[in-house]
């Protein structure tokens, strides 16, 4: 499978909620499912929209069939670089981010040919506040409009953050 998504690394947020609303398969139809290790670490369980019942979240059989792939890196190495450093300024000034998305953020950064979907605001504004806003990606743009998509999947809301995080960067000059 060849497909122009091939290169994406998923946000926890995402793979949860296609797992809520039952499009998860829809995804893996598409595209091959990359994950940080750090973000594979956070898709633990979900609650039932319905019953708000918790339910566990396995995802080996999707490794093991090699729809899901784990993308390792080297955290230490990668925040003592420029790159790192700004990263870092930027949670401890502006947005805290959970470390999936740090990780994944950081990952696109020395992988530059990934590009990164999440429903995370802090994320989005990290990438805008960084100059990629070319590597971040709505889910919203992979799979269309989903009937009742939440807001935080959707291309707008992507833009919007992108957008703030690009002034906080020329603010910050």
């Amino acid at each position: 499978m060849s497909t122009k998504y091939d290169l994406v690394i998923f946000d926890a947020v995402i793979i949860i909620y296609l797992i809520q609303i039952g499009k998860l398969d829809s995804l893996l139809k598409i595209c091959t499912v990359y994950l940080t290790g750090a973000v594979y670490n956070e898709i633990i369980f979900y609650k039932d929209i319905e019953t708000g019942d918790i339910i566990n979240i396995d995802l080996n059989q999707y490794i093991s069939d090699g729809q899901i792939k784990i993308r390792d890196l080297d955290m230490s190495i990668i925040l003592q670089s420029d790159s790192g450093k700004r990263v870092d300024y930027f949670i401890r000034t502006h947005q805290e981010i959970q470390i999936g998305e740090k990780e994944a953020i950081c990952f696109v950064l020395e992988n530059p040919k990934y590009k990164f979907c999440t429903g995370d605001a802090g994320a989005y504004k990290l990438m805008g506040y960084l100059d990629i806003k070319e590597n971040a990606i709505s889910l919203e743009e992979i799979l269309g409009k989903l009937k009742n998509m939440e807001k935080q999947y959707k291309s707008e809301f992507m833009k919007e953050c992108l957008a703030q995080g690009s002034k906080l960067m020329i603010e910050d000059m």
